[in-house]
């Protein structure tokens, strides 16, 4: 019965819609995902507002299909893996992935209704095992 509680567990950590880091923890110590940098140092902004985005893909490693996104954002390009700003480490579900502040704005500017992002903030002990995965 332990093993199934388990699996219903994983099954229920790996919905798409929810992001908890908890959670994402959870999986990480159970060898249930796998990571992949997809973006790295991408320059974001200009002047004051500019700095550079690494985005992993956090996979189901059962099937490889994405599951979540982590973006961490860096004040220099060549800043160390972990010293991405504060609250720049976070994970984004799929679906707004791609979109920033400016496209809520937009939407807002424009009338149009629009759920805000949802951004859960990754610690350092968790982006550490996110890059020891995707390395």
């Amino acid at each position: 019965m332990s093993a199934t509680g388990q699996n219903v567990l994983v099954r229920m950590y790996k919905n798409r819609e929810v992001l908890d880091v908890l959670r994402l923890n959870h999986l990480l110590e159970h060898d249930q995902l796998s990571a992949v940098r997809t973006v790295e140092r991408k320059p974001l902004g200009k002047g004051q507002k500019k700095s550079f985005l690494d985005v992993y893909s956090i996979r189901d490693r059962s099937t490889n299909e994405p599951l979540w996104e982590a973006h961490f954002h860096y004040e220099r390009k060549d800043s160390p893996a972990l010293n991405f700003s504060i609250k720049g480490g976070h994970l984004k579900t799929l679906e707004q992935a791609r979109l920033g502040a400016s496209s809520q704005r937009r939407d807002e500017q424009a009338g149009l209704p629009h759920v805000a992002i949802w951004r859960e903030t990754v610690d350092g002990k968790t982006a550490r095992k996110i890059f020891d995965l995707a390395a």
